[in-house]
Formats: C-alpha cells, structure tokens, sequence
C-alpha cells in the first residue's frame, strides 16, 4: 500500500509540475510553449519509463523478500543493473499485447454501435441517435474494464516472473530453493530455525550458508 501510495502521488505531482511549467512558458512566449510540447511531455515520458522500468521489481521484493520500503527500493535497482533493456523490452512487449487486445475488441463495438445507431435514427431523431450511441459506449466501457482488469494481473504477473528470472541467473534461486526442499523435514510445517530461501544471498547467516548442501554440479548458486 505504501509503495502504491508513493507512486500514485509522484505521478500526480509530476504531472502538475509539468502542466505548470508549460503553461508558463506558454504564457511567457507563445512560440516557447510550442516548443515546450516537444520537450516537456516526451522528457517526462521517458523519465516515467526509465523509472517504471528500474523499479519494476519493488513490489516482488517488498512480498517475497519481506524489506522494507527504502531497502526493497534499493534492491529493486539493483536487480535490474544490467537487465534494463531486457526487462524494458519484454513489459512494453505485454502492454503493446494487451492494447492491441483492447483495440481489436472495441473497434468492432464501435462499428457495431454506429451501425445501430444509423439503423434505429434512421428517421433524423437525434435523440435516438443519442441513446444508442450512449449505450454503446457503455458497452464499449465496461469490456475495456474487463480487459484492463485482466491486463493489470498479466502485466503485474509479467514484472513478477520477470524478478524472478533475474534472481535466478544472478543468484541461483533455484538452486536455493531445490536444496531447501531436500534438506526440508517433510514433516515440518515451518520451524524458525531453516533459512528463508527467498531472502537476498547477504541476508543469511553464514553459518546457515555452510549447513546447506552445495553437491549441486552448476556450482553453490550464490554468483
């Protein structure tokens, strides 16, 4: 919640700063506005991305992890050292997916809903026109929200599969965790003595390290 809280403000507030400054340069000079359509709005798209992009991974670390706010923060950074154009690519690749998804579905309604609209106003009265054309875009509304609900919990997914594909070919978290399941009683439920294999390699003790078995042939799967 808090890190939602913390994006939703600084992109309300990134967005009136921007707003404000173009109107003020458009105030000042006419011709420095429309400049300042040029400058200001894809400066501010590419800082969103390049954010977006190298936080991407601070809700996976804050739930799996369990750090707090400032530590999942820097992790999250770190973990994406190297993968940024990779972790870009493949985000952009699933929301271009899911727009083109959105597209495909409310282009037909639309269509459809003119054509209606034509059909029932067929006699000039605008305000039958009026009611279908409104309850179109109803329609056309509420299957946008239906995909949008959808789109969220792939692309959500998509920054969660992502983190742990970098965790695993940086850290060898799969490794961790098939040596844990080994080593696991199977008739423990939990017990406060096995290591978190999910914390960050730092964060466990060394001692816990040397009791793990590395017999493993890919190596200890801390590199």
């Amino acid at each position: 919640m808090a890190w939602t809280a913390i994006v939703v403000i600084a992109v309300i507030v990134g967005g009136l700063l921007g707003i404000a400054l173009y109107g003020l340069m458009g105030l000042s000079n006419p011709l420095l506005g429309v400049l300042a359509t040029f400058l200001i709005y894809p400066a501010f798209a590419m800082l969103l991305i390049w954010l977006g992009t190298k936080l991407a991974f601070v809700p996976s670390v804050l739930v799996v992890e369990r750090l707090r706010l400032g530590a999942g923060v820097r992790r999250a950074w770190r973990l994406t050292r190297g993968q940024f154009w990779r972790t870009f690519g493949i985000r952009i690749l699933c929301w271009g997916m899911i727009w083109i998804a959105t597209m495909l579905v409310a282009v037909p309604v639309q269509l459809l809903v003119s054509w209606l609209a034509s059909i029932v106003a067929g006699n000039g009265d605008m305000g039958d026109y009026l009611a279908v054309t409104r309850a179109g875009d109803a329609v056309a509304s509420l299957i946008a929200s239906v995909i949008g609900a959808i789109g969220l919990v792939v692309t959500t997914s998509t920054d969660a599969l992502l983190y742990l594909d970098v965790r695993m070919r940086r850290e060898g978290l799969d490794l961790t965790l098939a040596r844990f399941m080994e080593q696991r009683r199977p008739t423990t439920r939990f017990d406060p003595a096995e290591p978190d294999p999910y914390h960050p390699p730092a964060e466990i003790p060394a001692s816990q390290l040397r009791a793990m078995p590395i017999d493993d042939t890919r190596g200890s799967g801390w590199g």
